[in-house]
């Protein structure tokens, strides 16, 4: 192991320390692994990685202690169960690397009541966004929901968007412009001083995942508004 990370050094760029939160259209289970693979578990070695979890995620952030609840029929634990309950699981978050290196996956297990809140707070602790709108629909409210919050708190400049040909960009440029009061949705994608990075990906492009990274880490220095 130790061998491995001396080949694959951790980053000495502008998002050491940055927080990651990875949103996403839920039901695409290998695009959004290669995504995974690819973008967050790189991102460990310079920042968190937060997210809401989804069972399409499962065997990329199990951990030890997820196997140890599921065993002891403790599960029921691991979820976010209201309001109530949401600075439980907050303040389980650990900011600092592992020995390794290695910043931790941070992921919140919860029901349609609690994640709303549950993404509020994310937002608050997140430096910046990965937001893959692969497969994104009038269908998919709650991304609706999700692009109103980042643009609600000044996230959309900090956000990188994945799209491809399964995005319908004239309800995406819709949802953008209500969200952003009337944004103009030219000036705002236009070239890398955009208001909003929206990247475009080939399927299992290698080489597009790894714009879409490097855009991150741009994104991730970027004002907060």
């Amino acid at each position: 192991m130790a061998v491995g990370f001396r080949l694959w050094p951790a980053s000495t760029d502008a998002a050491v320390g940055r927080r990651l939160l990875l949103l996403r259209v839920f039901g695409y289970q290998r695009r959004i692994e290669r995504l995974f693979d690819a973008i967050a578990q790189r991102w460990r070695l310079s920042g968190g990685v937060k997210l809401i979890a989804p069972a399409d995620l499962a065997t990329r952030i199990v951990d030890p202690a997820d196997v140890v609840a599921f065993m002891g029929g403790r599960m029921r634990d691991r979820f976010v169960a209201g309001p109530s309950d949401l600075g439980r699981h907050l303040a389980r978050i650990d900011d600092t690397p592992d020995p390794d290196g290695r910043y931790r996956i941070d992921k919140f297990f919860c029901r349609d009541d609690t994640w709303q809140p549950l993404l509020r707070s994310l937002l608050d602790r997140s430096d910046v966004v990965l937001f893959d709108l692969r497969g994104f629909t009038p269908a998919n409210s709650g991304c609706r929901l999700e692009l109103g919050q980042l643009a609600g708190k000044g996230l959309l400049p900090r956000t990188v968007m994945v799209v491809d040909g399964s995005t319908d960009i004239a309800h995406l440029r819709t949802v953008l412009a209500e969200a952003a009061g009337g944004l103009d949705w030219e000036r705002a994608t236009a070239g890398p001083s955009g208001a909003m990075l929206i990247e475009q990906v080939r399927p299992r492009s290698a080489l597009d995942l790894e714009r879409v990274r490097r855009r991150l880490t741009e994104a991730a220095s970027a004002p907060r508004a």
